[in-house]
């Protein structure tokens, strides 16, 4: 597997203007390894990039001073590590023994992943137009957890202390990713990591499936756990009864988002759509991507919109019940 050094990543390299979209590309590219691939569907979409159509030397992680890029690269250098350790499940395929597995079990995992600090995990099936446009996944079933993000930080937003604690979130996901692929392969079951930055899949989307929370205005997961204040990760596996949730009882959020639109006004570049546009397979997209990379890029990671979200600040439950008496109490006066 090709490395990218961290030089290349924070001093800049004319002859690589985007590295981390490389290294993730060369993280990808290792499925090849496996056989019985699941392939991206005809209406899927391709992944967003991580450097724009700025100047490398632009981007806020070479353009950092030294005085910042010596504490960060602490930071960065183990969610790299973690990611490498990732990518290296995907050196040789695995041969699971069995492919179901008891309750008792899936406790057992849930146990370790929130004893690593996850704050919600659920289970998904992912349809082929998850997959974004030229990968594929080794399993279309998905252990699906999120970890918080810390509120005071991402306070701070766009700025340092929040790029940082979206650094350490992004490592804490791929902590939780391989501890527990090695635990379903030491019980004969075939597990796969997601890669904590990127992925082959839509994880927004994904966790929708798996009942754990629903994407807002902003494009982001909104749950109970940390409202819009989290990360994604997943693992890969062919464990074929994960009780994956009929439905998903958080779509109230979308309208609430509706109504709300507060990321909408708040967001620096205008990125987030007024009205959110639909695509071919049902896919909704929230986001003027160019626009949001484009801060994203120069502004440490931006993360306003995570910061002004009242599900970041109010909390979930708080607003579900002022927003479900208002529905309630409206409801009333008409039939009245």
């Amino acid at each position: 597997m090709r490395k990218i050094p961290l030089r290349q990543l924070f001093l800049g390299d004319d002859g690589d203007p985007a590295p981390l979209d490389t290294l993730l590309d060369t993280y990808d590219r290792k499925t090849r390894n496996l056989g019985n691939l699941i392939h991206a569907g005809t209406h899927s979409v391709k992944r967003k990039k991580f450097f724009g159509t700025i100047s490398a030397g632009d981007h806020f992680m070479r353009a950092m001073p030294l005085r910042e890029k010596l504490p960060f690269l602490p930071k960065f250098v183990p969610l790299q590590r973690s990611m490498d350790k990732s990518s290296r499940y995907y050196d040789e395929p695995f041969e699971p023994r069995k492919d179901t597995a008891d309750p008792d079990f899936l406790a057992a995992l849930e146990r370790l992943a929130f004893k690593l600090e996850a704050t919600a995990v659920g289970y998904a099936r992912i349809p082929p137009d998850y997959i974004y446009a030229g990968k594929a996944i080794p399993y279309d079933r998905a252990i699906v957890f999120t970890v918080e993000m810390d509120k005071a930080k991402i306070d701070t937003a766009p700025g340092y202390p929040a790029m940082i604690v979206t650094i350490t979130s992004y490592h804490r996901l791929g902590i939780i990713a391989n501890a527990l692929t090695d635990l379903l392969r030491e019980h004969g079951y075939g597990a796969y990591p997601g890669t904590a930055v990127g992925g082959l899949v839509n994880y927004v989307r994904t966790a929708e499936l798996a009942g754990l929370g629903a994407g807002g205005y902003h494009g982001l997961l909104i749950s109970p756990a940390g409202g819009s204040r989290q990360r994604i990760g997943l693992v890969y596996t062919n464990i074929a009864n994960l009780p994956v949730p009929a439905e998903n009882h958080h779509a109230w959020v979308r309208d609430l988002c509706a109504m709300c639109r507060k990321c909408t006004r708040e967001c620096p570049v205008q990125a987030i759509y007024e009205t959110p546009q639909a695509g071919p397979a049902g896919q909704v997209t929230f986001v003027d991507h160019p626009k949001c990379l484009a801060k994203f890029s120069i502004d440490y990671g931006c993360s306003v919109c995570v910061k002004v979200c009242p599900f970041s600040n109010v909390g979930y439950q708080a607003i579900k019940s002022r927003f479900k008496d208002t529905k309630t109490r409206t409801h009333s006066k008409v039939s009245a």
